[in-house]
């Protein structure tokens, strides 16, 4: 079975995931904030706000994705990361990282579900339910290569500039919103 499938809904989320898991400064956000001047307390509240974020819209979100598509859910999803990006760069103030930081937990929570409905959606229109496992085996696999490949060479990013760290990140946010526009709703 080739790794990317006949059905091209499939093949677009697999790339959609891939430049959406690039997320470079994951690994090293928080030396970021060190770096600008911000306590480890302050930098454990940010990353209570992604998580916070997260846990209380995760089934209004779920829920947004039901009514108005998977598509509409991921593309609100990629635009809340990249504005998170673009927030971190040129915040420095304290409420205005805990605002990005609370866009990246709306759009991890808009993303979290609906790309899984939607690979699980897009199989099923191909009749290969008893496939899926290697469907979504791929998938995770993608995610996990994608998200390691990108915190180790954010790692070399940030030895030329967090700038760049930052702008690459945006970039491969930008390509998985602009590939979305590419993925159909399936009828399931």
């Amino acid at each position: 079975m080739p790794l990317f499938s006949t059905n091209k809904n499939v093949s677009f989320i697999y790339l959609t995931s891939c430049f959406g898991n690039g997320f470079f400064e994951r690994g090293i956000w928080m030396l970021f904030l060190i770096e600008k001047g911000f306590s480890l307390f302050q930098i454990g509240l940010l990353q209570a706000f992604v998580n916070g974020t997260m846990f209380l819209f995760e089934i209004p979100g779920g829920m947004l994705a039901d009514r108005y598509g998977r598509k509409v859910s991921l593309l609100i999803g990629r635009f809340m990361i990249m504005s998170y990006l673009l927030i971190i760069m040129i915040a420095d103030s304290f409420e205005s990282l805990a605002l990005s930081f609370c866009l990246l937990g709306l759009g991890m929570t808009f993303i979290s579900g609906s790309e899984e409905s939607l690979l699980v959606d897009s199989v099923k229109e191909q009749t290969r339910e008893n496939n899926f496992s290697r469907f979504l085996g791929r998938y995770m696999a993608i995610i996990t290569v994608a998200l390691s490949l990108a915190m180790m060479i954010g790692g070399f990013l940030k030895e030329i500039s967090w700038s760049l760290v930052f702008a690459v990140s945006f970039i491969f946010q930008m390509v998985a919103f602009f590939g979305c526009f590419f993925l159909k709703e399936t009828k399931y």
